[in-house]
Formats: C-alpha cells, sequence, structure tokens
C-alpha cells in the first residue's frame, strides 16, 4: 500500500548522502594523488626591526573542491581566508622573528566538513 512512498523517501535518502559525501570524498581523492594539493609557503620575509618580520603567506590549493573559513596559526599570529578554491591566495602578515612554524590548520570542505590539523 505505501510501498510507492517508501521507493521515494529510500531513493530520496541514498541521493542525499551521495550529495552530502561527494565533496569529501572527492577532496580526499585528490589529496591522495597530490600530497602537495594544499601547500603553505612563508615567502619575501623582510625585516621591520628586532622583533618582528613582514611575510607574505601564500596558498597553494589544487583541488576542485573550495574550502571555507581557512585559518592557519603561525606562532601567536592568525591568518584568515574566507573561500580558498583552486589557484594560489597570498596574504602579507607581521610575524614575530621567532615564529616561523605552522601551528594550526583549520578549515571547512565545501563549507560542511571541518578539519583542525595540530602540527608540532
Amino acid at each position: 500500500m505505501f510501498t510507492p512512498i517508501k521507493f521515494v523517501a529510500i531513493i530520496s535518502a541514498l541521493s542525499l548522502i551521495i550529495l552530502m559525501t561527494y565533496p569529501l570524498a572527492v577532496f580526499i581523492k585528490e589529496l591522495l594523488e597530490n600530497p602537495e594539493c594544499l601547500k603553505i609557503s612563508i615567502e619575501n620575509v623582510e625585516s621591520i626591526n628586532n622583533t618582528f618580520v613582514k611575510a607574505q603567506v601564500s596558498i597553494h590549493y589544487c583541488s576542485t573542491i573550495p574550502l571555507r573559513d581557512l585559518r592557519i596559526v603561525i606562532g601567536e599570529s592568525e591568518i584568515s581566508f574566507d573561500t580558498v578554491s583552486k589557484g594560489t591566495f597570498s596574504k602579507l602578515v607581521i610575524l614575530r622573528v621567532n615564529d616561523s612554524d605552522v601551528k594550526n590548520i583549520e578549515f571547512k570542505v565545501a563549507g560542511l566538513y571541518g578539519f583542525k590539523l595540530r602540527l608540532r
């Protein structure tokens, strides 16, 4: 009696699951194929004084799935990017002289799946 409704509900649920997991699956696949797909570099470092330097932080990203709310913590400085899509994105920042290591990277894959990486 309710067989057509059950069939529609099952097809709808499966479609929703596929649509929700597709961006994460593509992101993981592209990262596994090319580990250099998400690369962070600190370039053009210029000394301001004995304590601070001016530097350009660049994100090189090659995946077709956009990253949202990307946050990078370098020392005590936090650099934020709203949306990172395929290409290179840069920001000019002021860093302490001793702060050259990336501590945390936080982002959302397609705005759905949040990741936080703590580097030591």
